[in-house]
This record gives C-alpha cells, structure tokens and sequence, in this order.
C-alpha cells in the first residue's frame, strides 16, 4: 500500500523536484561507469563549489590507489538533443575556473532519454570561453569503454608529468598567458616545459624545427603528445625572454621601493638569485645607500613574497 501525504502523520513535507531526481539519477549512473578496476568515486557533499564527483584512478588492475584524482560535475536531463546533434547545458565562468585548477576536470551529461553518458573535458569548454559571466558545455563524446580508459592514462600521465617536472632540481613552473608551461633555470634562463621533455627523450632540437603538441593541448606534455616540425613562425624566445627577466626586475624594485605595499606581477616564476644582488649593486653605484641591517630586512622581504633563495 502506498502512503498518503495527506495522512496527518507525515506532517507537511518538502516536495522532491524532478531537477533533484534526475541530478542523483546522473551521479549514480557515472559510479556505476567509473569504478573498479580503473577508478574509485567519492561524491563531494560538503562544499562542494560546483564538484559532484571527485574521482581517484587506481592501478595493478584496481590493487593500487594513487592519489591523482580528477572533479566532474554532473548534469542530467530528459531533453532532446540540439539540431547538430549535441546535449548543451550553460554554467557559470566561475565553476569553468574552479575546476580548470584541477587537472582533468570533466562535465559529464547523462542522457535520460537515450539511457546514455556524454563527455566533456574543463579544457575544451574554456577554448569555447568567450570571457562572459556563463559559458556553454556542449556534449557530443558519447562515454564508452574506449574513452573511460582514454581518461585514466590521461589522468595519470599528465599528473605524473607534473610530478615529476615539480621534483626536479628546478621546481618552478608556470601556466602563462600563451598558454605553454614554462620555467627558468638559476640564471634566469627561460625553459619551455615541452621542449624539456622532448630533448630528454630524443636529444637537441634540430635548427630551424620546433616541438608542437599533436592533440593541439598546450597543457599536455606527455611524451606521446610531443613531434617536432619545420618551424614556419618560431617562437620568439629572445623576445618572450626579455618581457620574463624584466618583469622580474619589475617585481624587485617594487618591493625595494614601496616595500610591503608594493603592487607584484605574479605571472612569473621567481627571478635568479644573483638578480637582487645585481640590482642593488646597480642602485648603490648611483648613489643609493642602504645599511646592513636594513639590507637584511629587504632580503628577507624579497626572499618570502617572491620564493627567491638569498
């Protein structure tokens, strides 16, 4: 026998939306798809800023948690598909940011309709990004076996890449504007992240050749994504390495002229030790003083807000 809301014993109870029955009804049905032996889901319930599922991917045929873990929020719905044959669901920018800081973020669709799961990666829907309040996520990779597996070895070359570049003897890296992950040496030399990975594997880069990444994902530094090519525009590495070095010269003398007010470009990595010295040996042989105490303190200032060994 079915209860009776109107039994006075229930009392006056919430009603459940048709959003909330098809949300949980998407969530379970991507648990069931990403488990044993590839992966383990944990749903994110606290706090969770647009997460609903955080995903860790095992391996030794599921004996082995990693720790590398990706976030995916999931939509659901009965709607029909769009005329070219796509699932569309618009979110907010900054869910496509929250979860673009996170390696292999994915929105996942599941299909009432069609009884089907859709995929889409944080990094496609940002080239789509139009720098508005909401972005559109538009799905058309249908969720198979051949995917799934495609998202493991992902989720674990690119987070082993990113280990191992961050142990290195040279730990600093950075994401910039163009989209490369690069770094500089003790010199201040620049390294572009690709190129590093390509010449550990196959030596020099020829002259008048270039590294490019062949799936088009300036982020995805695996080896089997690197090849090289005849450079028709190349990089303009002088150029990109002076707007670096001055930007981090710009970053020393703010702090040495406006101290803990100073305004700092963070989209560099820290600048060379020999750097400070050179530019307040500079400033001293025009005429600036500076007593040592006082040089300690701006030492220890420049040493904890730019990440510079003194």
């Amino acid at each position: 026998m079915t209860a009776s809301l109107d039994n006075p014993r229930y009392g006056n109870l919430p009603r459940r939306s048709i959003e909330h029955v098809n949300s949980d009804l998407g969530v379970r049905k991507f648990c069931e798809l990403f488990t044993d032996p590839w992966f383990i889901v944990k749903e994110e319930s606290k706090n969770d800023y647009g997460v609903d599922l955080v995903i860790e991917a095992l391996v030794g045929n599921g004996r082995y948690p990693t720790n590398i873990r990706c976030h995916a929020q999931i939509k659901s719905s009965n709607k029909k598909k769009n005329k070219d044959g796509s699932f569309s669901y618009s979110v907010a920018a900054s869910n496509l940011n929250y979860l673009l800081n996170s390696p292999n973020s994915f929105y996942g669709f599941y299909s009432i309709r069609e009884d089907k799961l859709y995929y889409c990666s944080a990094e496609n829907v940002y080239r789509n990004y139009r720098g508005r309040k909401n972005t559109t996520v538009r799905f058309t990779k249908i969720l198979d076996s051949d995917l799934l597996k495609d998202i493991h070895n992902r989720m674990l070359d690119i987070s082993l890449s990113i280990r191992d570049f961050l142990l290195s003897p040279d730990k600093r890296r950075l994401l910039n504007e163009r989209e490369f992950v690069y770094t500089t040496d003790d010199d201040g030399k620049v390294l572009l992240m690709h190129n590093a990975v390509w010449e550990s594997a196959h030596g020099e880069i020829p002259e008048g050749y270039e590294v490019y990444h062949i799936n088009g994902d300036f982020l995805d530094n695996r080896r089997a994504n690197l090849a090289i090519k005849e450079a028709e525009h190349p990089f303009p590495i002088e150029e990109f390495q002076i707007e670096v070095s001055n930007t981090q010269m710009y970053n020393i003398l703010s702090i040495i002229l406006e101290g803990d007010t100073a305004y700092l470009v963070e989209d560099v990595p820290p600048p060379p030790k020999k750097m400070f010295t050179n530019i307040v040996n500079s400033l001293i042989n025009q005429g600036w003083s500076i007593n040592p105490k006082t040089l300690s303190v701006l030492q220890k200032k420049i040493k904890k807000r730019l990440k510079l060994q003194i």
